[in-house]
């Protein structure tokens, strides 16, 4: 459950940022390396997935195609 959650936060951050980044500029850079880190959580929640038997098919699915990051 954390990795998801993370993931989802880094990446509503950086959505944030996104808007911000028009009037100044260095934003761009913070909103990159949040969108990097939401991508590492999602790997993590994925291995976690794929590696234990302790997730059903559709949330395997789910996470396999990106859920919310699609």
């Amino acid at each position: 459950m954390l990795p998801l959650i993370d993931a989802e936060r880094a990446w509503a951050y950086a959505m944030q940022l996104k808007s911000e980044a028009n009037t100044e500029p260095r934003k761009r850079f913070h909103m990159i390396s949040r969108l990097r880190k939401a991508v590492q959580h999602a790997s993590t929640l994925d291995r976690l997935c794929n590696d234990s038997g302790l997730f059903d098919a559709r949330t395997k699915l789910d996470v396999e195609v990106g859920g919310t990051f699609c």
